[in-house]
């Protein structure tokens, strides 16, 4: 729900581990837009559930940039909490 501030969020998906269920820490955002996932990718303050949130673009595991900032062609980000998940 924090999301739908910046536009429209077609998915969201927290990352869970299998075994336990528990939050992995992050999960991907994907908006109809790339205007919105910019917007939000370049502001540094996200307070989610009392936890701060760094949001980048997602990287295809297939991609391995060399150096500088992954490209931002894509609409979807993702975030990662910079806290540690809790039960």
């Amino acid at each position: 729900k924090y999301f739908i501030d910046f536009g429209h969020v077609e998915s969201a998906i927290v990352m869970r581990d299998p075994a336990t269920l528990r939050s992995r820490g992050f999960g991907f955002v994907t908006f109809r837009t790339a205007k919105a996932a910019n917007e939000v990718v370049a502001s540094t303050r996200h307070l989610i559930d009392g936890r701060k949130v760094e949001a980048k673009f997602a990287v295809p595991r297939s991609a391995t940039p060399v150096s500088g900032p992954p490209g931002t062609s894509g609409q979807q980000s993702a975030f990662s909490s910079s806290a540690s998940a809790s039960g």
